[in-house]
């Protein structure tokens, strides 16, 4: 029971992950290559609100969504005046940033070393051990509400908007609407959700290290997403579960821990290489990616 609430968890890492960025790239249009820099920050704050300033889980999960969120205004203000090619650039430029600020920060992060001993989240005073089924429970209350406010936005006057942008931005901005405005609303809320999914892997892991959070990451999660499709809230939902249940899968037919996460990268370019060619929108996306 224990392994598949690991897996179930784990999906369920990966859906808050790609939902959050599913706003950027299947609402708004908007590459980004830095969600994994959030994810990790998210993480970090929520550990570090945990074990040095004794605040439970709920709190330092809105102290880390509120710090990603910072963070998120900082790198969109000047980021999101670049278009294109440019603004995926300014992404992977902050990716690198991130990772190496968690990597060398020892005395905040302990760098390399890692960073052990978070405690188990307590819920109204009750432990919630990661290897329990309450683990479970908490982390599936998190994707749900991530996944309802995330489909509200996106069928909300916002979402519309984000769309709009996305389909003509100048005609957008020739009715009057900040595409900047919405565009940075879209990278807050994508940025704060991020840093849920992170707390809840600070909790789950007991230990955090910077590894965990490079553009090899982001990367994954992006390919995910397009694979799964972008544009509405199942082609995450299907991406996620490609990404959880595909080591798995290889790991059954023979491959060790270690290949089959070598496996998996080259079963994912082999697949967004085809879905590219023959169904760009994703399995189960609505808009087509360019």
């Amino acid at each position: 029971m224990e392994y598949a609430g690991g897996l179930v968890v784990n999906f369920e890492l990966y859906l808050i992950l790609a939902l959050s960025l599913n706003l950027l790239v299947g609402y708004a249009g908007v590459v980004s290559l830095c969600h994994a820099a959030f994810y990790g920050v998210g993480a970090y704050a929520a550990a570090l609100l945990m074990l040095r300033v004794g605040w439970s889980f709920g709190p330092a999960v809105l102290g880390a969504a509120a710090l990603t969120t910072l963070l998120g205004v900082l790198v969109a203000l000047p980021s999101l005046r670049l278009r294109g090619d440019y603004f995926i650039i300014a992404t992977v430029a902050l990716q690198a940033i991130v990772y190496r600020a968690l990597y060398n920060l020892e005395s905040v992060t302990r760098g390399p070393l890692g960073l052990p001993g978070i405690p188990p989240p307590r819920v109204a005073g009750v432990s919630v051990p990661p290897e329990s089924l309450r683990f479970v429970g908490l982390a599936t209350l998190c994707a749900l509400g991530v996944t309802l406010v995330l489909a509200r936005l996106g069928a909300s006057p916002f979402g519309r908007v984000l769309r709009a942008i996305r389909d003509d931005e100048a005609a957008l901005e020739s009715l009057g609407r900040s595409a900047a405005a919405f565009k940075l609303r879209a990278f807050l809320v994508g940025s704060a959700c991020a840093a849920v999914a992170g707390a809840l892997l600070a909790a789950r892991l007991g230990t955090l290290e910077p590894g965990a959070f490079t553009i090899a990451e982001s990367t994954l999660v992006l390919t995910a997403l397009i694979v799964g499709g972008v544009g509405n809230v199942a082609g995450p939902v299907v991406g996620a579960a490609i990404v959880a249940l595909l080591p798995e899968v290889l790991r059954w037919l023979g491959g060790g821990a270690a290949a089959a996460g070598e496996v998996r990268q080259i079963v994912f370019g082999l697949a967004l290489v085809y879905l590219l060619r023959r169904r760009p929108q994703g399995v189960a996306g609505v808009y087509r990616v360019e």
